[in-house]
């Protein structure tokens, strides 16, 4: 009878010590991001101002020349003082598009914008909207 008290006892010690080390573990690791340095600032590659409009950022994962994996941030942007168009990835050094890099990213998206404004969707007035 107290066999099975016994190893529900165990498993439900064992249960909270696995949330318990869970929690540490999260707190820890946000604390070892929070010492990171801030990235640079986003410079325009051929003025260098850095009054950037960024259209485009996010996450991108590959492979970098060796083969080996490598992942980080991207951004796409307008320089607001020269207008010329405005790219970083890897190692934060911003550079300009090529016209085929920059119509292969904004090219789905603009695709889908068109798409999505030929949709058959009815038009309401102001007084309908809650």
């Amino acid at each position: 009878m107290r066999t099975p008290l016994t190893i529900e006892v165990i498993v439900g010690v064992a249960f909270l010590a696995l949330i318990l080390w869970a929690v540490v573990a999260t707190i820890l690791r946000e604390r070892r991001f929070a010492k990171l340095p801030p990235r640079p600032a986003f410079r325009c590659p051929s003025c260098g101002r850095e009054q950037i409009d960024v259209l485009s950022d996010g996450l991108w994962d590959g492979y970098d020349p060796q083969g080996r994996a490598a992942a980080g941030i991207f951004e796409y942007g307008l320089c607001k003082q020269c207008g010329g168009r405005c790219a970083r990835f890897r190692d934060d050094q911003p550079f300009v598009p090529t016209d085929a890099q920059w119509q292969s990213h904004f090219g789905p998206i603009e695709k889908r914008r068109r798409k999505i404004e030929s949709w058959p969707f009815e038009l309401r007035d102001e007084k309908d909207v809650v």
